[in-house]
Formats: structure tokens, C-alpha cells, sequence
């Protein structure tokens, strides 16, 4: 069985993406922080953690709208299932009424 990757989606909500997003605005905020200090070292840290966090977040964002993208699809096409039901069922119901009564 395949290992599943750090960044792993699987449980990703909102909230979840929210977090991630604010964690990473906080790396960018102390790579800047670390930059006007002229700290190159941690510069180069806050770098290197950005380089490994953004592309996470980009993933888990695009996932996220995929997900709830799909689940809009789903909910369309069983309301268009029962539409088309429904729809049907009348025609029945207005074929049975106009057929001549056999006696």
C-alpha cells in the first residue's frame, strides 16, 4: 500500500485551508520581517519553508474547490433525476386518464 503524502487532503475542510493559508501569510510575514532586519540566514529559511509550504496550500485549495464543485454536480443530477421522474410520472398519470374506459 502507497504512503500517503504530508500533504494529504483527505480530511481538508474550510477551516483546515483557512489555518494552512494564515500559516503560510505567516511565513511570508517573517521572511519579510527577516529580510528589512537583513537576517540572510533566516531569510533563507523562511525561504526554503515557503518553497515546501505554498505549493501544499495551492493543492489543498484547488482539492478543496474540486470537492465542493463535485458535490454541487452530485446534488444537480439527483435533483435532475427526480425532476425527470416526476415529469414522467405525470405523462403516465395523463395517459392512464385519457385511455377509454374498457367495460
Amino acid at each position: 500500500m502507497a504512503k500517503q503524502a504530508p500533504g494529504n487532503t483527505r480530511n481538508l475542510d474550510p477551516t483546515k485551508l483557512e489555518r494552512v493559508a494564515d500559516l503560510l501569510q505567516d511565513l511570508k510575514g517573517r521572511a519579510q520581517a527577516a529580510y528589512q532586519a537583513g537576517d540572510l540566514f533566516m531569510l533563507a529559511v523562511y525561504n526554503d519553508l515557503l518553497q515546501v509550504a505554498s505549493p501544499i496550500v495551492v493543492k489543498a485549495h484547488a482539492r478543496l474547490e474540486r470537492e465542493e464543485k463535485a458535490a454541487l454536480n452530485k446534488v444537480e443530477k439527483t435533483l435532475r433525476a427526480q425532476e425527470k421522474a416526476a415529469r414522467e410520472a405525470a405523462q403516465q398519470q395523463a395517459q392512464t386518464e385519457n385511455e377509454p374506459a374498457s367495460a
